[in-house]
């Protein structure tokens, strides 16, 4: 079973992408956090495959923690998933670690369409 970690702060998005992920392939374990510490906490308990990460959070601003979570999980891979699109947030996204970087305005059926295609031709994300 493939686990992901979604940390996102709108519980509506949290339910979207989940369900959207369930169509893609039942078996994953998706795991919600709506905070920094929360993301933590499931990252030291579940080693997970993936990571969905907001960068603004209630309690903080995620790419202060992006390396952190790196180490934790060398071989999660991360999307970012931000309404902070420009191009500083992008690159800074990309230096910390991060393999994706999607706008959450019109960018989140190409993350549902990456992790298809990634289950579709490797069989795991």
């Amino acid at each position: 079973m493939k686990t992901i970690i979604h940390v996102e702060d709108s519980e509506l998005i949290l339910l979207r992408l989940a369900e959207w992920v369930v169509e893609i392939d039942p078996s994953f374990n998706i795991l919600p956090a709506t905070s920094l510490v929360e993301a933590e906490t499931l990252l030291r308990s579940h080693n997970p495959d993936f990571m969905v990460l907001d960068v603004n959070l209630p309690d903080g601003n995620a790419l202060n923690r992006l390396k952190d979570f790196k180490r934790l999980c060398p071989h999660m891979q991360v999307a970012i998933l931000t309404n902070s699109n420009d191009t500083f947030t992008r690159l800074k996204c990309k230096e910390l670690g991060a393999d994706w970087v999607f706008d959450k305005a019109t960018d989140i059926p190409k993350l549902v369409e990456l992790m298809s295609d990634t289950v579709t031709q490797h069989g795991t994300l």
